[in-house]
């Protein structure tokens, strides 16, 4: 994990820079906290505002962090729907996030493909749509196949991993 730090004055405190592609960091003023407070960053200027007792973080100036902030309490709820995020967001850095973080352990392969599909292409190569790929990959490498033992007179079956 890549660790950045500044200095506190007065409250206040200054990074800058560039990224090379949007994606979600963890801000905190504990230097081994195990619960950053999450924020997506992109190279707009975007000032936080960090209340990190009341586990709060307030961001503007983003509209990645904006569809970040507004779907990030939502992702695990009963009903949330990811088709809906990303047929609404498929250009979106935060729609892949989302995918690879909260669903994409609870998708069979056919789910997963069709949202990788609706993935706007500018997305490719970025770092959450190369991990979906990836996941994509190693399920299609999970076959399942018929077993039986002899002492079983009902097949079952198992999954056999070729990585």
């Amino acid at each position: 994990i890549d660790v950045d730090s500044a200095v506190i004055t007065d409250g206040v405190f200054k990074f800058e820079g560039a990224c090379t592609e949007p994606l979600a960091y963890g801000l905190t003023t504990f230097k081994d906290s195990k619960r950053p407070l999450v924020f997506f960053l992109d190279n707009e200027e975007m000032q936080l505002k960090m209340n990190e007792s009341e586990k709060v973080l307030t961001v503007t100036g983003s509209a990645l962090n904006d569809l970040y902030a507004q779907n990030a309490p939502l992702t695990r709820q009963d009903g949330y729907s990811i088709d809906s995020l990303v047929s609404a967001h498929p250009a979106s850095a935060v729609t892949p996030y989302f995918v690879v973080k909260d669903f994409a352990y609870k998708l069979n392969l056919e789910e997963m493909k069709a949202l990788r599909a609706k993935l706007d292409a500018s997305l490719d190569g970025t770092m959450y749509v190369n991990q979906i790929d990836d996941f994509i990959k190693r399920m299609e490498n999970i076959q399942a196949e018929p077993y039986s033992s002899g002492s079983c007179s009902s097949g079952f079956y198992i999954a056999r991993c070729r990585w």
